[in-house]
């Protein structure tokens, strides 16, 4: 799979994932969504990770939800 929407980042048992759409306020479109089960799946089956953490991109808005665009 093409990440385009996401970003994923482990450091010392922590899988940081990250809505990567700052210019839409990072809402959720069906690639989105698709990317982000996709990172929490392989952040389960990896071991070493005790911890997710998901967070947005940009310093507006963490995640204003659904893409109403894409609807």
């Amino acid at each position: 799979m093409e990440f385009e929407n996401t970003l994923y980042e482990k450091e010392e048992g922590m899988a940081t994932i990250t809505i990567n759409r700052p210019k839409a306020l990072n809402a959720l479109n069906r690639q989105a969504l698709l990317e982000i089960s996709s990172r929490l799946d392989d952040a389960e089956k990896d071991e070493d990770v005790k911890v997710i953490a998901i967070t947005g991109a940009g310093d507006r808005s963490f995640c204003v939800g659904l893409d109403l665009k894409a609807v």
